[in-house]
């Protein structure tokens, strides 16, 4: 599915899902734009909590990814004091 699908396919019954928001923030990191525009989009079909849903969304997946990075951290540092 492209993004103009994506677009598409918001209805105001449709279920709204982290796939959905993980979809929308996967556009938006290369079309800055997007954000607004699925936002929009949302908001216009009837979802006023949009926004609040994207950023409960965002914060949660990003917080998930820094953790991730800090254990990859973690084992690399421990892997490199290894070898010496």
């Amino acid at each position: 599915m492209d993004k103009r699908q994506l677009l598409d396919m918001i209805t105001p019954d449709m279920k709204l899902t982290k796939e959905l928001f993980m979809k929308i923030y996967g556009y938006s990191i290369y079309d800055s734009s997007y954000k607004e525009t699925a936002l929009r989009k949302l908001e216009s079909v009837g979802v006023s909590k949009a926004r609040v849903y994207y950023k409960q969304f965002t914060t949660e997946y990003e917080n998930h990814v820094q953790e991730e990075t800090k254990r990859a951290a973690a084992w690399y540092i421990d892997t490199l004091h290894r070898k010496r």
